[in-house]
């Protein structure tokens, strides 16, 4: 197809989009790699696509969709492929520099055109995926269609589209389709679903499968200053293809053009995409960033927001968020005067700021072939360049511009008129609260504050926190303190304040209580709560009581938690003793002697009451006035008399901390006794005796080591031990060489190989070798070999070396024929470029519009005179041949074909 097309658009605005998606599985999902990478003088298409293919099992170029980039050759503003401008249309890529396009209907015919593409790794059966692509009808398209649909396969689809225009169709059913017609030529349109995965599909194809009579195919007029005839086709763009392990959630933000401090709020808007009943999917969230008055309708006020590149985000109830950047500029022009030096110096605007100069450039756009065919095609203008990005900067050559982060342009032709700089005090930077969270408990760290800087020569600020050093507008889990802020801006001038994040009174208790008669449940525990925030509420245990007091209780040990207001809690235990019951006595209290061992001691005396008594220790279990298998930590002693009357007291008894070694292994070098382990003891009681097993070392650190494995067993002045198990490895190879490293010989050709380093050696491969067990073989190989020599030491120390042998074949002359005749006579119907010796080989034809009708990386592959399924007219085409010889030799061709029919 010949496709001609110049429209000249200004774009307003450019919004950038952020999304919380989950990853994409697509591979290339957006066109952007090629083999080519704008490497090639001829452009790329889209055979040149990486991991993106076509259906069609027979000759590539029939049913081939399009690829459109800003790489592709731009003559006269009609490249047939170009982006943004193109023979079909002008449309810049929704990202990136590169998008593909394809036939949904053409007049007359069945012709279909598909784009195959893959996922990174096959869907899994009972997943939903968001399956989501952007599309956009071509300016030049003399209809739209309806039925863009997308059909998952567990391997790559393929069918001989060839001959015949009817055959290209795909009739099967997809599992994603639109009913919708798509005619918006100026933007993209998002179409999405949720797809459920049967499992295993890893390959997709797009396109419209369905015939002429299942298709709803809409008259559409072409954009005037065109081409004189507009394309008999639906046409259509796509780019970002994605399919995400999540349920749609999505919308864009229209985009919004700079703005001054001084224009009126406006209403963001976001754009759901277009859901299956061919109207948009209602959506609903929450604004918010700065210059946001209206988190529910989107108002944005820029005087709010003040001067600076402002984020804001829209969170869908869905849970995605979308964000733009919207610029606001002072829009009171930028100010520049002359330094004593001799540099110029700007203030105003917003920061940074691009100084640049005009250098002129040479434009090969409209060339064929380098800069020079068809002679007169390169053309020489002006463009702005940036040479500083300071504040500060050196005149250059006039004239020149200064352009701040806002597109803030000040020109300079001269610097005649310019005032000279005077030293200006630093307007005040005002520092404010925002949002501040006081701590809730007393000692905690749940405080945070978020500040706003403002005045000065305006933003972005700098922050500093003190104490801490922190960073940025905003803390959390901050503790109770005061806090030093400084904010800085570009310019230097800063400002300081000071918040202070309070906490409450620490929570705090006192106790008292009531005894209980003897045997009765007539005894009350009381707890005076102070401090803290608000209310306290009470929680008793084991009488399960609620308030400041709990009765009746019987004699024991009872526990209460208060909690605050902001909950915050604190415990207290509370005995409730006997009445006329006996009275206890604690002695011969003995601590543990080691961690984890139930070795401690206490003796209880009772008093009073009627004896005999009985004893019962917690959680021991012991019977006996004395007990000697009590625990770390607290113990209960309950002594109940003759008459049932008990009583209990309590018995802390403490221990030592749990004894842990621990330590550092340098290994052994091969055979050299050099491993080395220090150890070091902590918890326990010291001092600490060592004895390690593998050798009679006495000390935490011992040297020498062979490899192999060690215990050490440390013991404390309590007798208490523990022990832990080291490993010394050996480590390092033998240093074995072999010569030479590498080497050219010629076919045929033996080599002298040389190891050296070791006592014995074993080469591989064994072919071509003298000898496989010697250091110094002779090699003669049939081949290009790398020899691989493992040389072994007394010690058993081992180490290997190479040697890379590259055997050099004759390479012949490359040729490629200038004529030949595609008529299917059996005689020169088949262009072959001829050559041997490649390690890399391109070799692509094109016709006269620039267009790539032939490509391969292998000269066994040879061109049949067919394009797109259709044999090429009788005229000259141009070639390239380049590649990479295997002796590093370069080759470059290029030249015509002529053929004749």
């Amino acid at each position: 197809m010949k496709k001609q097309l110049v429209i000249g658009v200004i774009c307003a605005g450019i919004v950038a989009l952020s999304n919380s998606f989950a990853q994409n599985l697509v591979v290339n999902p957006s066109f952007e790699q090629t083999t080519t990478n704008c490497g090639n003088p001829f452009g790329e298409g889209y055979a040149d696509l990486i991991d993106w293919d076509d259906t069609n099992s027979g000759n590539d170029t029939c049913t081939t969709p399009d690829l459109f980039s800003a790489c592709n050759l731009l003559i006269g503003n009609m490249g047939p492929t170009h982006m943004p401008y193109s023979q079909l249309g002008y449309q810049y890529s929704h990202t990136g520099t590169r998008h593909a396009g394809f036939i949904s209907h053409e007049l007359g015919s069945e012709y279909r055109e598909y784009v195959q593409g893959h996922t990174s790794a096959p869907l899994t059966a009972g997943q939903t995926y968001c399956v989501s692509f952007y599309v956009s009808l071509a300016n030049m398209s003399l209809y739209a269609t309806n039925n863009m649909g997308i059909r998952f396969t567990n391997s790559n689809y393929q069918h001989n589209a060839c001959p015949g225009s009817s055959n290209s169709l795909i009739n099967l059913p997809p599992q994603l389709n639109s009913t919708c017609v798509i005619s918006d030529t100026n933007g993209w349109v998002r179409l999405q679903w949720d797809y459920t995965a049967a499992g295993g599909e890893q390959y997709f194809v797009i396109g419209n499968f369905f015939n002429n009579a299942g298709t709803n195919i809409a008259n559409h007029t072409p954009a005037s200053g065109g081409m004189a005839l507009p394309m008999p086709f639906a046409y259509y763009f796509i780019d970002d293809v994605s399919i995400t392990p999540n349920t749609c959630c999505y919308a864009d933000i229209a985009p919004v053009d700079n703005m001054c401090v001084t224009d009126a709020a406006i209403t963001l808007t976001a754009t759901p995409p277009l859901g299956i009943a061919c109207a948009p999917v209602p959506i609903s969230g929450t604004w918010s960033g700065p210059g946001i008055t209206n988190g529910a309708t989107g108002a944005f006020d820029p005087a709010v927001a003040g001067p600076g590149v402002h984020t804001v985000n829209f969170l869908l109830s869905c849970g995605t968020t979308v964000s733009t950047t919207i610029t606001v500029s002072p829009c009171a022009g930028l100010d520049v005067c002359l330094e004593a030096n001799g540099d110029l110096t700007v203030s105003g605007g917003i920061a940074p700021y691009q100084w640049q100069s005009e250098v002129s450039t040479q434009d090969c756009s409209a060339c064929i072939i380098g800069c020079t065919f068809p002679p007169g095609c390169a053309t020489t203008s002006m463009v702005w360049t940036t040479y500083s990005s300071n504040a500060t900067a050196t005149p250059g050559t006039l004239p020149i511009q200064v352009v701040d982060n806002t597109g803030e342009i000040e020109s300079i032709a001269t610097l005649v008129g310019i005032p000279a700089c005077t030293t200006i005090p630093c307007p005040p930077v005002n520092i404010n609260a925002t949002s501040q969270t006081n701590v809730l408990c007393n000692g905690g760290s749940t405080g945070a504050l978020t500040v706003s800087a403002s005045g000065g020569n305006g933003g972005p600020f700098t922050y500093v926190w003190n104490p801490g050093n922190l960073s940025g507008t905003t803390q959390t889990n901050l503790t109770a303190t005061t806090y030093t802020i400084t904010a800085t801006g570009t310019d230097g001038c800063d400002g300081t304040a000071t918040f202070t994040i309070t906490q409450p009174v620490a929570l705090s208790t006192t106790t008292s209580s009531v005894d209980a008669s003897c045997g009765a449940n007539n005894g009350t525990a009381t707890v005076n709560a102070s401090g803290g925030t608000g209310s306290y509420t009470y929680s008793w245990v084991p009488s399960g009581g609620t308030g400041a007091t709990t009765t009746p209780v019987a004699a024991g040990v009872y526990t209460v938690t208060v909690t605050d207001g902001n909950s915050c809690t604190t415990t207290a235990n509370v005995t409730v003793g006997t009445a006329g019951g006996p009275t206890l006595t604690i002695s011969n209290q003995q601590n543990i002697s080691c961690f984890g061992v139930n070795d401690g001691e206490a003796t209880v005396s009772a008093a009073g009451g009627a004896t005999p008594y009985t004893y019962l220790w917690a959680p021991s279990g012991e019977t006996t006035a004395t007990a000697t298998g009590l625990s770390a930590g607290l113990n209960t002693i309950t002594v109940t008399d003759n008459a049932g009357c008990s009583v209990s007291e309590q018995v802390t008894l403490t221990g030592p901390t749990q004894m842990v070694i621990t330590g550092t292994v340098t290994d052994e070098d091969c055979g050299a006794l050099n491993g080395n382990i220090a150890a070091s003891v902590s918890g326990g009681t010291g001092p600490y005796a060592y004895a390690w097993t593998g050798t009679a070392a006495v000390t935490a650190t011992i040297s020498n080591l062979d490899d192999g494995t060690y215990t050490l067993t440390a013991t404390d002045a309590n007798g208490c031990s523990a022990s832990s198990t080291f490993t010394v490895d050996q480590i390092g190879d033998l240093n074995v060489t072999a010569v030479p490293g590498s080497a050219v010989i010629s076919e045929g050709a033996s080599l002298q190989l040389t190891a050296s380093g070791a006592t014995t050696y074993v080469w591989t491969p064994t072919g071509g070798l003298s000898c496989t067990n010697c250091p110094n073989p002779v090699a003669t190989p049939s081949g290009s070999t790398i020899y691989v020599v493992t040389g072994t030491d007394a010690n058993g120390c081992s180490g290997t070396a190479s040697v890379t042998i590259t055997m050099n074949p004759v390479c012949n002359e490359v040729f490629v024929p200038t004529i030949f005749s595609p008529n299917s006579d059996n005689g020169n119907d088949l262009l072959c470029a001829f050559g041997n010796c490649f390690s890399q080989v391109d070799f692509a034809i094109y016709n006269r519009w620039g267009e790539k009708v032939f490509q391969t990386d292998d000269l066994q592959v040879c061109w049949d005179g067919m394009y797109k399924g259709k044999p090429v007219n009788a005229e000259a085409f141009v070639y390239k041949l380049s590649g990479t010889r295997i002796n590093g030799e370069e080759v470059s061709l290029s030249g015509t074909i002529q053929v004749i029919r």
